[in-house]
């Protein structure tokens, strides 16, 4: 876990729980799927299964099934090594403005989230599109979900 702050440790440490459903202190696919896409990392159930596979091999020596907070840690530093192409911002970006308007609202926004699995709160969904949203209309366009997505993995 070198390089990272104590305050970013404290930040992926309440994520983790967050999408930690059952609060058995491990993470299976599933939730290590839903968490990395909350983060921004815009990846296909096949990348996940991949990375999964290979975090949980290093660490174990064979497959648990599971990962802890630590292989949790290593799989963000592993990610956020590779930066974002701007299809994968665009697709990132579709599948959150559920209305194709080309914007996403903190409605949209909560819709994906809980298809997705994340129990995230309201509060919290709107405090991102705050945040994100330069103009302040409530909405984030395709550059502000970008830019978002982007600043992210540079705090990362």
């Amino acid at each position: 876990m070198d390089g990272l702050s104590d305050a970013k440790l404290r930040i992926y440490r309440e994520h983790f729980e967050v999408f930690d459903v059952n609060n058995d202190g491990v993470m299976s696919l599933r939730e290590l799927g839903t968490a990395l896409r909350s983060l921004g990392f815009h990846m296909s159930e096949k990348e996940v299964d991949e990375l999964y596979k290979e975090i949980d091999q290093q660490k174990i020596g064979s497959h648990s099934g599971y990962i802890d907070f630590e292989q949790f840690i290593e799989v963000i530093m592993t990610k956020m090594k590779d930066p974002y192409s701007q299809s994968e911002l665009m697709q990132a970006f579709k599948i959150f403005d559920v209305n194709d308007d080309g914007m996403v609202d903190a409605q949209e926004l909560k819709q994906v989230c809980m298809k997705l699995g994340d129990k995230m709160k309201a509060a919290d969904l709107d405090e991102i599109i705050q945040e994100a949203d330069r103009n302040g209309d409530g909405k984030l366009s395709i550059e502000e979900f970008s830019e978002m997505l982007l600043q992210g993995q540079k705090a990362l």
